[in-house]
């Protein structure tokens, strides 16, 4: 990994080498075509992600550049910024390169017939190629390219979150579109990458089919960012009163959830446990993982057995572990069902639950110690 410091830092991955002189050598088959082509691609993928970060640290936010296996990628940090400045920043990523194309051509028309066919010659004519194709390609309304941001960015600043969902769902058809296009036509390298794009397009767009008008709401992300903020510097007081603002104001949708998560968190660490599982049980079918888990685990921790048993073979699912199960097995066992809970220990052991023995005199396990199942099961082990 290079790293380049400065106002705007530049990072380039090993694979992106690898990638530019791959392209060079297809396109050219000679060592010094190569080298050229990779020379203009370097440069151009550059000037293209500084189109990006300038733009970006011109209305006050951080930018990093990073140049990896499929090309460059501006990273910003800082203030959320309104629907126009996000569109010029995106925008002004295919605008340098279509500037740097148009220099090329000029380049090449003011160059003499004997530069022409010199390497400078060439890789003037390679960047016109290069900067016309690619911005080209970039402006497909596709995601993750800058097309399908742009849509993303318009629609949404017209539609609110609706417009977000129709121009993620527009990226799916027309990358599945071209992408079977490509292949029709017997170019399969190109048709791959469309499908790979049509796979993330599909992604983002089945995680969208969730949101709410106040998942995007700049002074409520504004506020949760603060929150975390708080939480990082062991402010909990502060923490929690942004959380509570946050969930009053939504009611629902996916900032709502992640905020009541975090927010029932602090509870747990204040040790109000019961307040904290009585705010989240509600929710529990439309938790994450992370939130599945906790929410188990709170249960588990105040004997709230039967939501245990009611959330087991979900976390299983996500935590397929030794511990999970035996956890399981125990919920069981305190509600005295005797089959499931010899059937999680079962599993445990399976698992390679270490000292199973010994977890057998665990006391959430005198509810069904004197039963046919369990005792088969201990002479067993």
């Amino acid at each position: 990994m290079i790293e380049i410091p400065g106002k705007i830092p530049i990072r380039i991955h090993p694979l992106f080498w690898v990638m530019i002189l791959l392209l060079g050598f297809l396109n050219s088959f000679t060592f010094d075509g190569t080298l050229i082509w990779a020379v203009v691609i370097f440069f151009s993928v550059l000037v293209h992600e500084y189109g990006h970060a300038l733009t970006a640290l011109f209305f006050g936010q951080q930018a990093e550049i990073n140049l990896v296996v499929f090309g460059g990628l501006t990273v910003r940090e800082g203030k959320r910024l309104d629907f126009w400045k996000d569109f010029l920043i995106v925008l002004n990523g295919p605008l340098f390169g279509f500037i740097l194309c148009g220099a090329s051509f000029l380049l090449l028309q003011k160059m003499p017939d004997n530069l022409k066919t010199t390497a400078f010659g060439y890789a003037a004519t390679v960047a016109v190629f290069v900067n016309l194709f690619w911005t080209f390609i970039n402006l497909l309304p596709i995601q993750p390219l800058d097309g399908g941001k742009l849509l993303e960015i318009a629609l949404e600043g017209f539609f609110g979150v609706t417009g977000l969902k129709i121009a993620l769902f527009l990226s799916c058809i027309v990358s599945l579109g071209l992408a079977l296009l490509c292949f029709a036509l017997q170019n399969v390298i190109l048709g791959i990458i469309l499908f790979f794009f049509f796979f993330e397009g599909a992604r983002l767009f089945r995680d969208a089919l969730v949101l709410k008008a106040t998942d995007r709401d700049l002074e409520l992300l504004q506020l949760k960012k603060e929150a975390d903020t708080y939480v990082q510097e062991g402010h909990i007081s502060q923490a929690r009163e942004c959380y509570e603002k946050i969930v009053q104001k939504t009611g629902q949708g996916v900032l709502f959830l992640e905020s009541l998560l975090e927010l029932t968190k602090l509870l747990v660490a204040l040790g109000e446990k019961e307040k904290a599982y009585t705010r989240l049980q509600p929710y529990q079918k439309k938790l994450s993982v992370d939130g599945l888990l906790f929410l188990y685990n709170l249960a588990f921790n105040i004997k709230e057995w039967k939501e245990v048993t009611n959330l087991a073979h979900r976390t299983y699912q996500v935590d397929p572990t030794a511990i999970r199960a035996l956890q399981n097995a125990m919920a069981y066992a305190e509600l005295k069902f005797v089959e499931e809970s010899v059937g999680w220990l079962e599993c445990a052991i399976r698992e390679g639950l270490p000292n199973a023995k010994e977890h057998l005199n665990n006391p959430h396990f005198d509810p069904i110690r004197n039963t046919d199942a369990f005792f088969s099961l201990s002479k067993r082990v």
